[in-house]
């Protein structure tokens, strides 16, 4: 029984070791890795982007009419350093022990652009939906007030496939991202993934930062 026992828990620990690998692996594969470098953005940063999304449902029988059941704000941050947070909303980042920094509803992750578009990659926290950890969105910048949502997926990347069907789908329930300023954004630095290893390119610079951290 003894034996059974220890390989038993042999198995668990090695299970809880691989499961904890594809985080870091997948971010990697998805974004390549984190700079802490500022970069050349065509929108205003000293804010966040608002847009409205309604949500609909199928009614009737069969169910061949939609009908709108709820309308959700959704709030996005693009910082200069290249940190991203999607859906953002103050009251996750209030208190003495905001959860915003540590995950809740709030998605830290990093961004890019190429010529019109942000693709963001992002992760849930350390204890938010297990199932899926890691999404991508893609936003088109249509002037440095307006941005505008093409596509949102889970897990997988995002291909023109994608695209094309969410513009065919959901994109006419999705209303432009407009720029509120603030003076009160949550700082990235506190993130829970600004803080792992994994998330930056250059370990040195992640020990670096790391230090600077503690001096503050």
């Amino acid at each position: 029984m003894a034996k059974i026992r220890n390989f038993i828990t042999i198995l668990t620990l090695l299970g809880l070791l691989l499961g904890c690998q594809p985080t870091s692996r997948v971010f990697k594969d998805a974004f390549s890795c984190y700079k802490d470098t500022s970069m050349k953005i065509p929108i205003k940063l000293k804010g966040y982007y608002s847009q409205l999304e309604h949500i609909e449902t199928n009614v009737g029988y069969p169910p061949n009419v939609k009908k709108v059941v709820d309308t959700i704000a959704r709030n996005v941050v693009f910082y200069e350093d290249g940190v991203f947070l999607y859906s953002f909303y103050g009251e996750q980042f209030k208190g003495n022990n905001p959860i915003g920094y540590k995950g809740g509803v709030a998605l830290w992750g990093g961004y890019s652009i190429f010529n019109d578009t942000l693709k963001g990659f992002f992760m849930t926290g350390p204890d938010s939906r297990p199932n899926r950890p890691w999404g991508y969105v893609w936003f088109k910048i249509i002037d440095k007030n307006t941005i505008r949502k093409i596509c949102f997926k889970w897990q997988e990347p995002i291909t023109a496939a994608d695209v094309f069907e969410f513009k065919n789908t959901r994109a006419k329930n999705i209303s432009n991202a407009t720029f509120i300023p603030s003076d009160s954004l949550p700082n990235p630095n506190l993130s829970w993934i600004k803080n792992k290893k994994w998330f930056w390119c250059d370990e040195q610079q992640f020990k670096l930062w790391k230090k600077a951290q503690k001096e503050k």
